[in-house]
């Protein structure tokens, strides 16, 4: 807090502060298309493509992926003996 003090005297009240930015700030985030979830579900991260068709791909290989996981799932849940 001292050095604190001392630097805000020294260049002018406000010029260190902790955790706290102007509302009106110019540089203040901009989160109207960040997910709320972006740290925690992969899924909701920004998708990139190199070309027109890769993210297209990169979907369609997922879904084959998801339908596959699907279909394991349903035979292992078949398989089980029932009581």
């Amino acid at each position: 807090m001292a050095t604190v003090d001392q630097i805000n005297q020294r260049m002018g009240q406000g010029t260190i502060s902790f955790g706290m930015t102007d509302a009106p700030a110019a540089w203040q985030l901009r989160c109207a298309h960040r997910s709320d979830r972006f740290t925690t579900r992969w899924d909701e991260l920004m998708k990139v493509g190199t070309h027109p068709g890769a993210l297209a791909a990169a979907e369609a290989k997922e879904k084959t992926k998801q339908r596959e996981q699907q279909t394991l799932a349903s035979a292992k849940r078949r398989a089980q003996p029932r009581a």
